[in-house]
């Protein structure tokens, strides 16, 4: 996973941030690169929108976020791939997961947001 790149998608509400993403990922994908989308909108998940159909097998961004190591094993685990797109997979939140606060630590701090 070294030096691969990334691509931020990010703007207000109803800005098409979620359609952008998925039509970026599919230009990626027609080119056979393999694309993995990181939906992180905690108040709004639109995981379960993009894939009603595995609402059910879903795992959590936060429960991802959450393990003690974050390993390629573990991101391919919690990846869901997209029907009929075999080169995309999808990670958020779960609808109606309570929103948890995250903490960081420093050598003398905690905070809290």
């Amino acid at each position: 996973m070294s030096n691969k790149p990334l691509i931020a998608v990010w703007g207000n509400p109803g800005s098409g941030k979620t359609v952008t993403t998925i039509k970026l990922a599919k230009a990626f994908a027609a080119k056979k690169k393999n694309v993995l989308i990181l939906c992180c909108d905690a108040l709004c998940p639109s995981a379960s929108t993009i894939l009603p159909q595995a609402a059910k097998q879903q795992r959590s961004l936060g429960e991802l976020l959450s393990l003690p190591a974050l390993t390629q094993d573990e991101l391919l685990r919690f990846a869901l791939p997209l029907e009929g797109s075999p080169n995309i997979a999808l990670i958020g939140y779960k609808k109606g997961t309570p929103l948890l606060c995250m903490l960081l630590t420093t050598e003398n701090e905690l905070s809290i947001f």
